[in-house]
């Protein structure tokens, strides 16, 4: 029952956008298990997100703003606190002008995601002829 709640609050977060607005760092690991290299990871130009619920069994959720993407690229989404086993849904838009964000021509899809110690690996296709901002909205479950 609680795990559903928990989800519950994950998908209710998701669908209303419920942001807040504050700065995460952290780097992702030397080499992770799936043989990704920080080298070829592409890190986040700024982090939105509430931070005030840390404790086991809550969520919250943010963006983060990611510029020059093109193809198939691994992204680190850094979120202080979180462990391997939480949960994380992530979803992608295209960025416009002055922080929003909006659906145009671009094809666009979060294909994989790792969650790792203090930030979640992932994978974007962004399928467009030029490099492009995107923003990835995320939910995390502690």
């Amino acid at each position: 029952m609680r795990k559903a709640l928990r989800w519950s609050a994950v998908l209710a977060l998701v669908g209303l956008g419920a942001f807040g607005t504050a700065a995460a760092q952290a780097s992702p690991p030397e080499e992770t298990g799936s043989g990704v290299s920080r080298q070829q990871v592409v890190q986040a130009e700024k982090v939105e997100g509430g931070r005030s619920a840390l404790a086991p069994g809550t969520a919250h959720g943010g963006r983060a703003l990611y510029c020059g993407i093109q193809g198939l690229r691994n992204l680190w989404l850094p979120l202080g606190g979180i462990r391997p086993g939480h949960g994380a849904v992530l979803s992608v838009a295209e960025a416009g002008g002055g922080d929003t964000e909006f659906i145009g021509n671009a094809v666009m899809a979060v294909q994989n995601t790792a969650v790792q110690t203090d930030g979640v690996l992932f994978q974007v296709d962004v399928q467009w002829d030029s490099g492009l901002c995107i923003w990835v909205k995320y939910v995390v479950v502690l």
